[in-house]
């Protein structure tokens, strides 16, 4: 069992003790204008001290980014900032969480895919849009107007090979609580909504900052996360076993764990034939992918899901080109060797 699911599992007495305001756990706030998702939200948006939390409260990782994101739902209702932690704090010690996620699914899962929404899986547009009929698939009432929903195509067929291989499927969105959710709700697969077909659903109130001297040794650095962004290991603290497929490489953190396809626009695929060759056969050369390192991972049980699916990553397709290109190994040559030889792919960028 992962030890980030280990930690939550403990009494309440450290809590009881002593009693801590909000602030404690609270990271200096980003000016206004830096936080695309800050305005449309109501709430204190605070991002907290996820290690802090964990540590001091006895807290697994997806109980303290859960609890953040009920902070910021129960103050976006009209409750005061210290009662909405304290009761934010009451839910995830009952493991009622609003992403649906379950950490025992979670710890026992052989693999875990997360997708991002918006021109990974999908893209939206405004019925003003002279083309949306053309290119809908779902019209969505907001309350600033009609959406028009173009399903990526291939979508179904890489969430539905990702469950069928006994994995879990996660949909983690930078968007709003209401977007995220009203989509995830009214989009169906298998004649299930969204949101009850995949094995969570995560939205912007799920992204964290982090502090650089967050789980460093002493008198040494850490990894600061100043812009927010998504972090893996609420899902799996080792990130052996999860991998993202996300169109935007700017909020992941992990990028050695990133699989990153083309964004989706409708209006290529739509007017451009060659486009929508492409298109057409994108998500569906991910699931190829995914099957194979599932495959391959079962074959060799000393390497995990993240070390198969390696060659495929943004970081691991760097050193696989750069493998090729140099005319060092050919492609399914070069594929082996960083499988088997994962210290070649560089960590981050």
């Amino acid at each position: 069992m992962a030890f980030g699911f280990l930690v939550g599992l403990g009494t309440r007495d450290a809590y009881a003790e002593e009693h801590y305001h909000y602030t404690d756990f609270t990271l200096t706030p980003l000016p206004f204008w830096t936080d695309k998702y800050m305005g449309p939200n109501s709430g204190d948006m605070s991002y907290f001290k996820i290690s802090a939390l964990m540590k001091t409260l006895n807290l697994s990782r997806l109980q303290a980014i859960e609890l953040q994101n009920y902070f910021r739902d129960l103050t976006a209702e009209g409750m005061i900032p210290q009662a909405s932690f304290e009761v934010a704090l009451q839910k995830v010690r009952e493991f009622k969480f609003e992403s649906k996620l379950d950490p025992a699914k979670l710890n026992s899962a052989p693999f875990i895919v997360v997708f991002d929404m918006d021109e990974t899986l999908l893209q939206q547009y405004y019925t003003v849009w002279e083309k949306c009929e053309e290119y809908c698939d779902y019209k969505i009432k907001f309350s600033n107007g009609v959406r028009c929903i173009s399903m990526a195509p291939g979508w179904e067929k890489i969430i539905k090979t990702v469950k069928k291989l006994n994995g879990l499927v996660v949909i983690y969105s930078a968007n709003t609580d209401d977007v995220v959710w009203k989509i995830a709700d009214t989009v169906t697969i298998e004649n299930q909504k969204l949101s009850d077909f995949v094995d969570g659903v995560m939205t912007n109130s799920y992204l964290i900052r982090q502090g650089k001297y967050e789980w460093a040794p002493r008198n040494t650095t850490g990894s600061p996360v100043a812009n927010p962004s998504k972090d893996l290991r609420l899902l799996d603290e080792t990130l052996e076993k999860v991998i993202i497929v996300d169109d935007n490489p700017g909020p992941i953190i992990q990028n050695y764990n990133l699989r990153l396809p083309k964004k989706y626009q409708a209006d290529q695929y739509y007017t451009d034939q060659d486009a929508k060759k492409a298109y057409d056969r994108q998500l569906l050369e991910i699931a190829a992918e995914i099957e194979e390192s599932v495959e391959y991972m079962n074959n060799n049980p000393c390497i995990c899901f993240k070390q198969a699916y390696l060659p495929y990553t943004q970081l691991g397709q760097v050193a696989l080109h750069w493998l090729v290109e140099t005319g060092t190994f050919t492609e399914t040559e070069a594929i082996a060797y960083i499988r088997q030889c994962p210290d070649i792919v560089d960590k981050k960028f």
